[in-house]
């Protein structure tokens, strides 16, 4: 999210307050960057350079294929200015996030030269896949699709987690 100054041209009725405080690193030549609360109820906003601390804020928002996100924080940040809870951020549910965090583990362990059946015990314990047959086994179709799926994030793929899943 972008910050600017709010235009002259905007009516000065109904006015948010500046941003407030925040764990901001120093402004640069570039602007300042700004971080509000912490974990799933986070969120960060860039200032551009030249805007007044004190000013009343207004939103630079491309229209562009990842609008219907920028609005989301937009509305998150509205929270920040009206001192409200910022809502948690819901782009993943917990099983996504732990699927996730199953897929990198997989391709750190396939980083490391391990085996698939390796992965799958450190995955989902040992005693789970001496249950079963190898060959057919559900644990290595799993590990397999854990370990493309942490290929494809490393590969670029994690900046598909930035979005919602859209039907359009």
């Amino acid at each position: 999210m972008l910050l600017t100054q709010k235009p002259v041209l905007a009516p000065a009725a109904g006015e948010i307050a500046p941003p407030p405080d925040a764990g901001a690193a120093p402004a640069g030549a570039d602007g300042l960057d700004l971080a509000f609360g912490a974990g799933l109820s986070s969120l960060h906003a860039f200032v551009l350079p030249g805007v007044a601390a004190d000013g009343a804020p207004a939103a630079l928002v491309p229209l562009d294929p990842d609008l219907p996100e920028r609005l989301r924080a937009l509305e998150r940040y509205r929270h920040v200015l009206t001192g409200r809870r910022i809502p948690p951020d819901d782009r993943l549910t917990p099983q996504r996030r732990h699927t996730i965090r199953q897929a990198l583990q997989a391709f750190d362990g396939r980083s490391c030269s391990a085996s698939h059946r390796e992965i799958a015990a450190a995955l989902f314990g040992a005693g789970r896949l001496a249950d079963e047959v190898w060959k057919t086994s559900s644990l290595r179709d799993k590990t397999k699709r854990l370990v493309r799926e942490g290929i494809r994030l490393v590969g670029g793929g994690y900046r598909d987690l930035f979005r919602h899943r859209r039907r359009d």
